[in-house]
C-alpha cells in the first residue's frame, strides 16, 4: 500500500456525511423546487472549497507567525474555526498538529493513505500532501528521528513539479532535518535547501535564518557578511525572537559573553519561550552574584536575587508552555539545585526533574534524560547520605556531617564551580574580526613579590586579540589573575610570546601550562557527567545517546569517536620562547608534550638566522630567526609578527633578548613592542629603518615603549657630544630605555602613538607627569602611561574608557572613543590608574576639585 502525506481527509466519507446530513432538508419535506434543491444543496460543494481556503489562510498565517504564544492562539483559532464551521474533516488535523506543537501524542503520524484525495485536483492534492509531509518532518525531527525525516524529505523530484504553498516550508524543514542529522556534506545540501526555499519564497523568514545557521556553522572561523545580510531579512520579516537568539548563541561561541547576555535578553522579551536563550539565561543568572561586572545588572532592581530572576524568566514562559514542558522544568530543577543552601530546594528540584526525564523519555531524547538521571542521582545520593549520617555516632562520620550541616560543603564546592569556570572549556571556534591590544600589567622587576599591598601592587603582561587569536605577551607576575580579572576565559589563550627569561616576564608561565592540562581534561569529559559542555557530552547530544554512553563493551565506536573529536579540538598552544628562556624551563618543558608546541625564536641585527646546532635537531622546534607565523601559512587569517633584537641582560647573554613588531595590514598601522632594552647604535639603527620602511608605505606606527627606570648618570648627558661619542656612554641606561632611551626612540622612529609601559614601582605617583612631559616635547606624537586595563582597539582607532560617572551608584560607564580624546587619571597613592573621556575628565576635575 502506497502512503502519502496528511491524515486527515476522506473526501468519499465526508461527501457521503454531509449528504446524508441534508438528506432532512432535501428530502424530509418533499416540497422543495428544483431551484431550491440546488440552492440547497450548493455548500456540499461549498464546504470542500471552504476546507482548501482554510488550509491556504492557514498556511499563509503559518508563515507569517514566530512567537510562541501567537504560534499557540493561531493553532487554537483555527482548531475553533473547523469546529465552528462544522468542516469535520479539518478538526483531527487541527487537533494533530496542536498536540505536535505542545509536544504531545507525538507518536501519531502524520501520513494518510493516496485515496483520500481522489476527489480533489492535482494542485489541491499536492498542498495537502505537501503539509502533511512537512508537519511529519517536524514531528520526527522533534523525537530525534532525523535521519527518517531526511530520507523522507528527499526533494530531488520536486524540481520539476509545479509550485505550490508548501513548497517553501519543505525546502526549510529538509534543511533543518539535514543540519540536525550532521552526517558529511549535510551542512552543505542544508545551505542549499534554504537557498532554493528563499528562492521559492524569499519573505519566509525561516528559510533566511536556516540559511544564516548553516552559514555560520559552515565558516564559524570568518565572518560572513551573507550571514548577517540573511539574520537581518529574517528579522525584518518577522522572525525578531529567533535572530535574536541566535545573534546570542553566535556571540557566546565568539566569548562575548556580556553581548551573549543582552541578546539572549533581548529574545526572550519578544518570545519568553526560546530555548536556547533560556537554556543559557536560567544558570547565568544563577551565577550571576559570582561576577562583579555581571552583578551591576542588578544594583538597580535589589529586592530581586539573580536565582529568583532565573525562576521568574522559566515561569513567564512555562505561563505560555505546558506545564509538562520538559526543558522548563529540567531548567527550574537545574536552578533549584544551583541555589542549593536550602533543603526544600533539592525536593523541588527532584519533582521538576523528574518531570522532564519522563517526557524526555517520551520525546526520545536519550541525553537530556540522561542528563536528568545524573542530577536526581546527585540528589539521591545527597539525600542518603544525610540520613546515614544525621545521627552516626562515629567521630569520622559527624566531621563529615557537620561540614554538610553548616554548608561548608556547599561552599567549597560552589567556589570550586567558580574557579572551574575561568578554564570552562569552549567547543567551537572563536570568531572575530577584532584587532584589540589590551596592558594587563602594571610594575616591573621583584617589586610585586614583596608588594605591601597585593591588591594594586602587580606585574603582569599582554594580550592581543588578532581575528580570534588570542597572543599572550610576557605573562610574567600576577599575569593570570589580571587577565581573569578583565573578564576573559582561558580558552582565548592560543599563543604565548616571551621577549626574554627575567622573572617579571615568565613567572605566570607554568600557570598557563598548568591550567592548559586542566583545561583538555575538563573538555575531555572522561569523569565528568553532569556538564554538557565537554566533548563526550557534546557527542552524546549529537547523536541522541545517554552522556553515559562509552561506559559499555558495545559503545567501543562511540568512545572511538570521542577520541577523534577531542585529538581534533584539544586545545593546543604555540609558545614562542628566546633560548635562554627555554633553558630556564628545560625542567619543566617537554618536546613531547601533544598540548604545547615549541619554537625558538631570536633575532640579530643582520638579520642572518642564528641557530643553535644543540636545539636544531629537534624536530618539534621551529626557527622563526625573523618572522613569527601563528595560524597556518597558507591561511588567510593568520598572524604574521617580526622578531626584532633588544639589548637585556637576560641571565645568559644578551643576544637572546627580543622585541616584537605585529603587521596588521587591513589597518595599515604596525604595533612594535619593544621589549626591555638598552640604547645602542645597533638599535637606533633598527627603529630607524623601520621607521623608514612603514611611513614609506603610509602604515600607522603603535610603540609600546618599555622605560624600565631612570639612571642616575642619565644626567651627565651632554646634549653637545663631540662626533665620535658613542650612544652607550655612561648617561645612557645600559639595559633599558630611561629617559634618554625613550626620547632618543621617539626622535628615530617617529610614531604616531607611543604607550609607556615596564615602570619600576619607584615611579609610583609619576607616571602619568613623566608622560605629559613627553607629550609636549613631542608633539606629533600621542603618548600616554598605559596600566594594566588598558585596551586598545587597533581596527577602529580608539581606546575602552570611562565616559560617565555616576557618584550615587558608583558605577561607571564605558565606550571606545578616540585615541586623541583619552586622557588618564590616577589614584590617591597611583597604584590604579584610570583612563576617560578627555571632556569627561576636566569637568569632574572641575566639580570635585580632582588633581
Amino acid at each position: 500500500m502506497s502512503l502519502s502525506p496528511l491524515f486527515f481527509l476522506n473526501f468519499d466519507n465526508c461527501i457521503k456525511e454531509i449528504y446524508n446530513s441534508c438528506r432532512i432538508v432535501v428530502f424530509g419535506t418533499g416540497r422543495l423546487s428544483k431551484g431550491e434543491f440546488e440552492l440547497r444543496t450548493k455548500p456540499v460543494i461549498g464546504v470542500i472549497r471552504l476546507n482548501m481556503n482554510l488550509i491556504r489562510e492557514f498556511v499563509d498565517k503559518y508563515k507569517e507567525t514566530y512567537t510562541y504564544e501567537n504560534q499557540k492562539i493561531m493553532y487554537e483559532e483555527y482548531l475553533k474555526k473547523a469546529k465552528d464551521e462544522a468542516v469535520t474533516e479539518l478538526i483531527p488535523f487541527f487537533e494533530k498538529i496542536n498536540n505536535l506543537f505542545l509536544r504531545k501524542k507525538v507518536d501519531e503520524k502524520l501520513l494518510f493513505e493516496d485515496s483520500a484525495f481522489k476527489d480533489l485536483d492535482v494542485e489541491e492534492q499536492e498542498l495537502l500532501k505537501g503539509l502533511g509531509r512537512y508537519f511529519e518532518a517536524r514531528r520526527l525531527v522533534l523525537i530525534k528521528k532525523n535521519e527518517e525525516a531526511a530520507d523522507m524529505l528527499d526533494m530531488e523530484g520536486m524540481l520539476d513539479e509545479k509550485i505550490n504553498l508548501t513548497h517553501a516550508l519543505l525546502w526549510t524543514v529538509e534543511g533543518d532535518a539535514l543540519f540536525a542529522r550532521g552526517k558529511k556534506n549535510d551542512i552543505d545540501r542544508a545551505e542549499s535547501r534554504f537557498r532554493k526555499a528563499i528562492q521559492l519564497e524569499d519573505k519566509y523568514a525561516s528559510a533566511h535564518l536556516g540559511l544564516a545557521i548553516a552559514l555560520f556553522k559552515r565558516n564559524s572561523n570568518i565572518y560572513n557578511e551573507e550571514m548577517e545580510k540573511a539574520l537581518e531579512t529574517a528579522e525584518k520579516l518577522g522572525a525578531k525572537a529567533q535572530v535574536a537568539e541566535q545573534r546570542g548563541f553566535m556571540n557566546q561561541q565568539y566569548g562575548k559573553i556580556k553581548e551573549a547576555v543582552s541578546f539572549y535578553e533581548e529574545a526572550i522579551k519578544y518570545d519568553p519561550c526560546m530555548l536556547i536563550a533560556l537554556r543559557f539565561l536560567a544558570p547565568y543568572y544563577c551565577d550571576i552574584m559570582d561576577n562583579d561586572v555581571a552583578l551591576n545588572n542588578f544594583k538597580k532592581v535589589k529586592t530581586i536575587m539573580p536565582d529568583d530572576e532565573a525562576l521568574n524568566i522559566l515561569d513567564k514562559a512555562n505561563n505560555i508552555m505546558p506545564d509538562d514542558d520538559p526543558d522548563i522544568n529540567f531548567l527550574k530543577g537545574l536552578v533549584l539545585l544551583k541555589k542549593g543552601e536550602r533543603e526544600s530546594n533539592s525536593k523541588q528540584a527532584e519533582e521538576y526533574l523528574k518531570k522532564a526525564r519522563n517526557r524526555y523519555k517520551v520525546l526520545n531524547s536519550k541525553f537530556y534524560q540522561s542528563f536528568s538521571d545524573e542530577l536526581l542521582k546527585e540528589i539521591e545520593v545527597d539525600t542518603q547520605t544525610r540520613e546515614n549520617l544525621m545521627s552516626n555516632p562515629n567521630s569520622v562520620a559527624k566531621i563529615l556531617w557537620q561540614t554538610i550541616e553548616k554548608k561548608i560543603d556547599y561552599t567549597v564546592f560552589h567556589n570550586k564551580e567558580k574557579f572551574l569556570d575561568f578554564i570552562a572549556p569552549k567547543l567551537s571556534e572563536t570568531v572575530s574580526q577584532k584587532i584589540e591590544f589590551e596592558v594587563l600589567r602594571r610594575w616591573n622587576s621583584y617589586t610585586p613579590i614583596i608588594a605591601d599591598n597585593h591588591f594594586a601592587s602587580k606585574g603582569g603582561g599582554y594580550f592581543i586579540n588578532i581575528k580570534g587569536k588570542g597572543i599572550v605577551v610576557d605573562p610574567g607576575f600576577n599575569f593570570i589573575d589580571n587577565f581573569r580579572e578583565a573578564g576573559h576565559k582561558f580558552h582565548e589563550i592560543d599563543a604565548v610570546l616571551i621577549t626574554h627569561a627575567h622573572n617579571d616576564h615568565t613567572a605566570d608561565l607554568e600557570s598557563i601550562l598548568t591550567l592548559l592540562h586542566k583545561y583538555n581534561k575538563e573538555l575531555e569529559g572522561e569523569e565528568t557527567f553532569n556538564r554538557d559542555n565537554t566533548i563526550r557530552a557534546d557527542m552524546a547530544m549529537f547523536n541522541n545517546k545517554s552522556i553515559r554512553c562509552g561506559e559499555k563493551e558495545e559503545d567501543i565506536e562511540f568512545v572511538k569517536n570521542c577520541k577523534e573529536e577531542f585529538e581534533r579540538r584539544k586545545k593546543i598552544i604555540d609558545l614562542f620562547l628566546t633560548k635562554s628562556t627555554l633553558d630556564k624551563y628545560n625542567g619543566l618543558l617537554s618536546l613531547q608534550a601533544d598540548n604545547y608546541r615549541i619554537h625558538v625564536i631570536e633575532a640579530k641585527f643582520d638579520g642572518v638566522q642564528q641557530n643553535d646546532k644543540n636545539y636544531a635537531n629537534c624536530d618539534q622546534i621551529k626557527f622563526n630567526a625573523s618572522s613569527i607565523i601563528i595560524g597556518d601559512d597558507d591561511e588567510k587569517n593568520c598572524v604574521h609578527i617580526q622578531v626584532i633584537p633588544a639589548k637585556h641582560d637576560d641571565l645568559i647573554s644578551l643576544r637572546d633578548s627580543v622585541g616584537f613588531v605585529f603587521e596588521f595590514t587591513e589597518t595599515n598601522s604596525i604595533l612594535i613592542i619593544t621589549g626591555d632594552t638598552g640604547w645602542s647604535k645597533e638599535i637606533k639603527e633598527q627603529y630607524f629603518k623601520l621607521s623608514k620602511d612603514y611611513k614609506e608605505k603610509g602604515y600607522k606606527i603603535i610603540l609600546v615603549a618599555h622605560l624600565g627606570g631612570f639612571y642616575e648618570k642619565e644626567i651627565e648627558y651632554d646634549p653637545n657630544p663631540y662626533p665620535d661619542a658613542e650612544i652607550t656612554s655612561p648617561p645612557f641606561y645600559k639595559h633599558h630605555l630611561g629617559r634618554l632611551g625613550l626620547a632618543s626612540l621617539l626622535e628615530t622612529l617617529k610614531p604616531d602613538y607611543c604607550f609607556i609601559s615596564e615602570f619600576g614601582e619607584e615611579f609610583k605617583g609619576k607616571r602619568i607627569n613623566l608622560a605629559n612631559i613627553f607629550d609636549e616635547v613631542f608633539k606629533d606624537t600621542v603618548i600616554l602611561p598605559v596600566d594594566n586595563g588598558f585596551k586598545y582597539d587597533v581596527v577602529n582607532d580608539k581606546v575602552n574608557v570611562i565616559t560617565k560617572e555616576d557618584p550615587d551608584s558608583c558605577q561607571n560607564e564605558y565606550g571606545y572613543v578616540d585615541l586623541k580624546d583619552v586622557k588618564a587619571h590616577k589614584s590617591k597613592d597611583d597604584s590604579l590608574q584610570y583612563y576617560y573621556q578627555s571632556r569627561l575628565l576636566k569637568m569632574l576635575r572641575r566639580n570635585w576639585n580632582m588633581n
